[in-house]
């Protein structure tokens, strides 16, 4: 996961670099050879992230070192960093004085 597009949001403290979107990057591998299993994966997992959030990319390829029976699978999705994580498990911060 990594943040991108920041803005400034000034604090009594100073000044702060807030994210607005984060990309996620997904990499993984499955003994199954079908690749619509990985698909489905990604689906459920974009529709968990907060709306305007979207797939850039989705990648599934045999391992040319597994003689086949391997799929690699990566995924990079675009999250908005305004959004409800609470179905990824992530609590929100209530004030921004705990920043």
């Amino acid at each position: 996961m990594e943040a991108a597009n920041y803005r400034s949001v000034l604090l009594s403290r100073g000044s702060f670099r807030v994210p607005q979107t984060y990309t996620i990057t997904l990499e993984g591998a499955q003994k199954v050879q079908d690749p619509a299993l990985w698909e489905k994966f990604v689906r459920k997992f974009l529709s968990r992230l907060p709306p305007g959030s979207n797939l850039v990319t989705c990648t599934v390829a045999n391992n040319e070192n597994s003689k086949n029976l391997i799929l690699t699978c990566k995924a990079v999705l675009q999250a908005q960093a305004n959004g409800n994580y609470f179905p990824l498990g992530v609590n929100r911060i209530d004030a921004e004085e705990n920043l």
